[in-house]
């Protein structure tokens, strides 16, 4: 390696360049849209929710939820949530910063409020049997549909892969030229150096 204080210009291309390559393949876009409509059980053990949950896998556990449920006879709608394959619920910190899992149910603060918020503005008393309903509809989803859901997270990781490869071509575009004018710029050093 070269001595940066005896010469901080004279640097050969190898010994810094990265041997990346300049474009990586870009997969087609494979569409996402499909969704599975499921009613929800009220269940045997008295819980007594009723309505309609539309489902879509996304990523490797995450399932996105949207419908609307009915617990005694008030409506409560669940607008594009996103839930684990458990069917727990996925919420953002207070600061809308990270996501977080919860697995079990709070009572006060800011993770009930959104809790509540995520059911519809459910009062207190009714997050837990709206809760275990979306759940269970869920897990129906995840263990009935198993070829939609393969289907859908497999589209989803083709549009990751499709985001990642167009950025990444558009960067290593950028550095391509960068790395011409800086070796335009070292060329005329050394011709200026060598008169």
């Amino acid at each position: 390696m070269n001595d940066m204080n005896t010469n901080p210009i004279d640097i050969e291309h190898e010994d810094y360049q990265v041997q990346l390559p300049l474009e990586v393949p870009v997969p087609a876009w494979v569409r996402d849209d499909e969704n599975v409509e499921l009613p929800v059980d009220p269940g045997s053990e008295g819980r007594k929710v009723t309505g309609t949950l539309t489902l879509r896998a996304l990523l490797p556990n995450d399932v996105l939820v949207t419908g609307s449920l009915i617990y005694r006879g008030n409506v409560y709608h669940v607008r594009w949530e996103h839930t684990t394959d458990a069917g727990d619920p996925y919420i953002y910190d207070n600061q809308g910063h990270e996501r977080l899992v919860l697995t079990t149910i709070p009572t006060e603060g800011w993770e009930h409020w959104r809790l509540s918020e995520y059911l519809g503005s459910a009062p207190k008393t009714f997050v837990a049997p709206l809760l275990e309903a979306v759940k269970d509809t869920v897990q129906r989803y995840i263990r009935e549909y198993q070829g939609h859901v393969r289907k859908m997270r497999e589209a989803n990781l083709i549009q990751a892969v499709n985001r990642k490869a167009t950025t990444y071509n558009e960067h290593a575009a950028k550095a391509a030229a960068a790395l011409d004018e800086y070796e335009a710029a070292a060329a005329a050093l050394a011709a200026y150096q060598g008169e």
